[in-house]
């Protein structure tokens, strides 16, 4: 049982990252207005909250399924 709860925590973690490197690499652009940045980071942050209350794990990495 803690090998499955360790592996939903891992897809967990992978997809806040997924998360935060498409929100990071979206600000680093240059025609990034402040007014979107912050817009995008809200999102990011909803959706980041919304996963872990509904435990939402949408993917596990390719090397973690077996």
């Amino acid at each position: 049982m803690a090998a499955k709860q360790f592996l939903q925590d891992s897809a967990f973690v992978y997809d806040v990252l997924e998360e935060l490197a498409t929100t990071l690499e979206t600000l680093q652009k240059r025609d990034t207005t402040l007014v979107y940045a912050d817009k995008l980071i809200r999102r990011s942050i909803s959706y980041i909250e919304s996963m872990k209350e509904r435990k939402n794990v949408q993917k596990l990495p390719r090397h973690l399924k077996r």
